[in-house]
């Protein structure tokens, strides 16, 4: 449910209920949670700066997850997107539904630059994360 509290900005160009966590039922789905426990804030200043690389509006798809609701959806069982109290999400999916080849090369050559270290293509999203203990780029098919 979007509220003033949910539609506050949390960078230049990103809003908190773009990171909340989808499923509604858990504490990271509370727009009173701090955005520290929800999303690195490196990340989120890396976020930042490929949206203002690219110079485009985009929608995330999906931020941080609980346990239950990366489960629910078939995320990785160490994925980037889960957080916990110690550990903030470090990954997002971003829709890339009508977007050119170009704006998508852009999108990918940007998260590069920042050392997005795991970049995922799929038909209709791009899933970008921080986690040091990759370096890949893959294809999740169209």
């Amino acid at each position: 449910m979007l509220n003033n509290k949910t539609q506050q900005k949390i960078s230049e160009n990103f809003k908190l209920y773009e990171i909340l966590c989808r499923c509604g039922k858990c504490l990271y789905s509370d727009p009173n949670i701090g955005i520290d426990i929800l999303i690195s804030e490196v990340f989120l200043d890396k976020l930042q700066a490929v949206r203002s690389d690219v110079g485009r509006y985009f929608t995330l798809n999906c931020g941080a997850r609980c346990e239950q609701h990366n489960k629910d959806v078939g995320g990785a069982v160490n994925s980037a997107h889960l957080v916990t109290i110690n550990k903030p999400s470090e990954a997002v999916d971003i829709s890339t539904i009508k977007w050119s080849g170009l704006d998508r090369y852009k999108l990918i050559r940007s998260a590069y630059k920042y050392n997005m270290w795991g970049i995922g293509i799929y038909s209709n999203f791009i899933h970008l994360d921080s986690k040091k203990s990759r370096k890949s780029i893959w294809y999740g098919g169209y």
